[in-house]
């Protein structure tokens, strides 16, 4: 779309200079009303190609922010539940891990492909691995809690702990090393606060 907009536009100022120069003496209004209305249409394409892809960043940048703010939440649900284990009977860590973690496992899965779009594939790659690791350990310690191994939920758990803390450090270390996210989402907020 902004090709179009631009080409417009090109097509729009081409025009505008023929015209000019093509009759010095008599102007024909029709034609450079025709050029007019073509630089506006591409003036109009090209804003609305730019604001779509700074709702699309915007989208982008809220969908992390789901990303780490679910990981943080399981990591904190998993320290929690460790810390509980004496206390509670074995057998109810599988409604505990549906109650606390569940919802946050799938927002983490469903807004997972921003941080290939945010980032890149390899990052992507990194970080759901770490996770997909994590996840595994978890469900040991669902099945093995259900069946009522003491000693395998409390190594699991341990385990499961240990991963997603690694998949919110490998999240953390890209975040940090892709600087264009950082530039770009004050590229996006920036004009929001500067007409307030």
């Amino acid at each position: 779309m902004k090709s179009i907009g631009l080409t417009l536009i090109s097509l729009a100022f081409l025009l505008g200079s023929y015209l000019s120069v093509i009759h010095t003496s008599e102007v024909n209004w029709n034609l450079y009303a025709i050029a007019i209305l073509m630089g506006s249409v591409g003036v109009v394409l090209v804003h609305l190609n730019k604001q779509k892809s700074a709702n699309k960043l915007a989208l982008d940048i809220n969908n992390m922010i789901t990303v780490e703010k679910s990981l943080s939440r399981i990591i904190k649900a998993i320290d929690e539940l460790k810390t509980s284990l004496p206390l509670i009977s074995i057998y109810s860590v599988p409604k505990q891990i549906d109650d606390t973690m569940l919802a946050d496992l799938d927002l983490f899965i469903e807004q997972r492909k921003t941080i290939a779009y945010v980032y890149d594939l390899q990052s992507y790659a990194n970080i759901m691995s770490e996770f997909a690791c994590g996840e595994r350990y978890l469900n040991r310690v669902w099945c093995a809690s259900a069946d009522g191994y003491v000693d395998e939920v409390t190594i699991y758990l341990d385990k499961a702990l240990k991963q997603f803390t690694k998949t919110q450090k490998q999240l953390n270390m890209v975040k940090h090393s892709h600087k264009s996210l950082k530039t770009t989402k004050s590229a996006v907020f920036e004009p929001a606060t500067s007409s307030i």
